[in-house]
């Protein structure tokens, strides 16, 4: 009787560490992702992928002298390079985009270009300075003066000679897919903000359903196409790993490298939340389930 107790003991304190874990993982969730958009990369099928144009046709503010545009970023797939956004002029074709580059010695690069012309600037950061962090960006062209100030992160350059000449330059601002443009980068923007030179619109991007994108003020100026409107990711549970066992388990997880680790009598099982891959490793020997300490 006494070892059944000791037993039922064990199991109580597993289960209550697994609430526990879970629990945290919720609320990292919820204080990181309360509000803003996401954005699919080629973890997803192009039809599954977004397209958010920040002011529709006949509400497009006039850029022509001034634009700025400033939004905080957060990687979601490390390994999925691609456009984040596109400044496009229709009337003169001329464009410039921000893009996301994924490099295989452990770095990842964001590259400011004129669109299938010329790169202006880049900045690398290494993979573990990204994972689950909120970067700010800013792009502000100074079409008169033909120069752009460009700030990621913590580094930021100003750029003289950007090719604008002069030249009408009043762009649409669109994030994720947009016409010939199927590769996007996979990442979520949030406290997103547009000015020229006489007004500033902010989007608070806090939507739960619909493809209307509002202002702080209410107006409707903005379309996203299969929004993933992130506020609901923070008050509903979303399961992305399910494992079972029929031996005694244990749980724990690393906060540094944002793994879990769940071992059993015969293996030891990883999910890894940035990657979203899982992962099993048997054990030479098995484990006695009376050598197997849990709680």
């Amino acid at each position: 009787m006494g070892t059944e107790i000791t037993f039922m003991k064990k199991i109580c304190m597993q289960s209550l560490r697994l609430l526990y874990t879970l629990f945290a993982l919720w609320s990292l969730t919820l204080n990181c992702f309360s509000q803003g958009l996401s954005f699919y990369g080629n973890e997803k099928r192009i039809s599954e992928r977004s397209s958010f144009q920040v002011f529709t046709e006949d509400r497009l503010p006039d850029f022509s002298k001034e634009l700025n545009v400033s939004f905080e970023y957060s990687v979601q797939n490390i390994g999925s390079p691609g456009y984040i956004l596109l400044l496009k002029d229709e009337n003169s074709g001329k464009a410039f985009n921000l893009n996301y580059l994924y490099r295989w010695d452990g770095s990842t690069r964001f590259i400011f270009a004129e669109d299938g012309k010329k790169a202006y600037y880049s900045v690398d950061y290494a993979n573990g300075d990204l994972n689950h962090r909120w970067i700010p960006v800013s792009i502000h062209l100074y079409n008169a003066r033909n120069r752009a100030k460009i700030c990621i992160g913590n580094d930021s350059i100003l750029l003289e000679d950007i090719g604008l000449k002069g030249e009408a330059f009043s762009p649409n601002i669109c994030f994720g897919m947009y016409d010939y443009i199927l590769e996007t980068a996979s990442f979520s923007i949030r406290n997103l903000s547009v000015a020229n030179e006489k007004r500033k619109w902010t989007f608070p991007l806090n939507e739960s359903h619909g493809e209307n994108v509002h202002d702080s003020s209410g107006t409707i100026l903005g379309k996203v196409k299969k929004p993933v409107w992130l506020i609901n990711q923070s008050y509903y549970w979303n399961p992305v790993f399910t494992h079972y066992s029929s031996t005694p388990s244990g749980i724990t997880f690393d906060k540094k490298q944002h793994q879990i680790f769940i071992y059993t009598a015969d293996s030891l099982f990883s999910y890894d939340l940035d990657d979203k891959a899982s992962r099993q490793i048997p054990f030479q020997n098995r484990i006695s389930s009376r050598d197997l300490q849990l709680g």
